[in-house]
């Protein structure tokens, strides 16, 4: 009887056990590079969003700050300043023709009048320097001291009565007025004054007095007789 002797040679298509092993190391690397590759762009993203906006923010506080405010113009052209809630360009306001007449006789009012109460005639005086630029802050500051409106209270006063206000130019106005006195030189005077304005951004200090900009650049004052010019 023939007998045959069995071979035990490994089989080629078993996979040694180090093969699986090297394998599964070289995904476990593969895995791991490609989530360092993610982190990587991952953390250059963030890094170049930081720097910009570190960027802007440096050019965001080096912008001059805008005062926001909004003004309501009443219906005989006085502007009040309501409060600070938008962005208010003076670039772009117009300017109503009202608001400009009411201005110009607002400061003859403040100018000409002569109150028996000391503040009063204190804050008219100081307000009139919200209303001018500095070419007609000299001659302001000598009609108030000439004579010394300070020195008369409580020996005269001057109310003032607007007869008329005319356009004679685009930026200058005639206005005639009565200036009724009681006490020392007592009576009733008529006077007539061209008053140039200059539409100006405000101080801050000065939005709150003058918040449409409206400046008196120039004025020049004359008594009249009654029926003068007419």
């Amino acid at each position: 009887m023939n007998h045959k002797t069995q071979s035990y040679l490994p089989d080629s298509t078993e996979k040694h056990p180090m093969n699986r092993l090297d394998r599964q190391y070289d995904r476990i690397i593969g895995s791991e590079r490609t989530k360092t590759v993610v982190l990587t762009i991952i953390v250059c993203i963030l890094l170049v969003y930081v720097i910009g906006s570190l960027f802007l923010y440096r050019n965001a506080i080096k912008m001059p700050k805008a005062v926001p405010m909004v003004i309501e113009v009443a219906p005989w052209g006085e502007a009040i300043n309501v409060g600070d809630i938008s962005k208010y360009s003076y670039g772009t306001l117009e300017v109503p023709e009202t608001s400009r007449q009411w201005q110009v006789k607002e400061f003859v009012r403040k100018l000409r009048s002569l109150s028996s109460d000391p503040q009063v005639l204190y804050e008219n005086i100081s307000s009139l320097f919200s209303m001018i630029t500095t070419s007609a802050e000299a001659k302001v500051k000598y009609d108030v001291r000439n004579p010394d409106v300070f020195a008369l209270v409580g020996r005269k006063t001057v109310t003032v009565m607007i007869e008329s206000i005319i356009k004679a130019s685009a930026k200058t106005y005639q206005v005639d007025w009565i200036e009724t006195t009681q006490g020392e030189n007592s009576g009733k005077r008529h006077y007539r004054g061209l008053f140039t304005i200059e539409l100006l951004e405000p101080s801050a200090k000065q939005a709150e007095k003058n918040p449409l900009g409206i400046y008196i650049s120039a004025y020049d004052i004359a008594e009249i007789t009654k029926g003068e010019g007419q």
